[in-house]
């Protein structure tokens, strides 16, 4: 799940270990670099041997400062990595680069691949506007036909069929009451003795 959230064309192994830890918890891309570019602790998430790798890269190539979080791990962890950075200097062997968060280039290679996209966006979006222009001027000018001549033909029939009211005079009140009565349910038409 967490590889498939990543957007194109940031792949797993473009991850810093930190990200790929939270990113496994379930957060998102996006909310992982949220996360990780606010001054809280996030060390919480990481199981206790990935966090001493973490940390163990991070002394190795002294990036303890490029992250909030790391300020906030108690000194027990620190303790335990820097005795196996020890272990691993003792051997020859080098840890893993820690680098960016995310490295540039990919952010870059990100930024032209959704320009390009958004260029493409746009460019069919114009087209769409500009058809739909001169299909609804052509849908408008068929409506008003069609709406003229309904309110024509309305006019008549309610010419024809309706005798001529006088204003200053209501309707009349029986006809009114009989009209509302057909108009209910058959339950409710029913009258209620007093």
């Amino acid at each position: 799940m967490a590889r498939e959230s990543l957007p194109a064309p940031i792949t797993w192994n473009d991850l810093r270990l930190d990200a790929q830890q939270l990113m496994l918890t379930g957060i998102y891309f996006q909310g992982t670099l949220d996360l990780l570019g606010e001054d809280c602790p996030v060390h919480t998430c990481f199981y206790r041997e990935d966090l001493v790798e973490m940390l163990v890269r991070m002394m190795f190539w002294k990036k303890l400062n490029d992250s909030y979080w790391p300020k906030y791990v108690p000194e027990r962890y620190y303790l335990a990595a820097e005795a196996h950075l020890d272990d691993l200097v003792e051997q020859g062997i080098q840890p893993p680069f820690w680098g960016e968060l995310v490295p540039s280039a990919v952010l870059d290679a990100k930024a032209l691949l959704e320009e390009s996209v958004s260029e493409q966006d746009d460019a069919s979006e114009e087209s769409a506007w500009s058809d739909a222009g001169r299909e609804s001027s052509e849908d408008n000018a068929d409506d008003m036909n069609v709406s003229i001549s309904a309110e024509n033909s309305s006019h008549q029939r309610k010419r024809s069929r309706s005798p001529v009211s006088v204003p200053d005079q209501p309707p009349a009140e029986g006809s009114r009451q009989e009209a509302r009565r057909d108009s209910r349910s058959p339950l409710a038409q029913r009258s209620i003795p007093s």
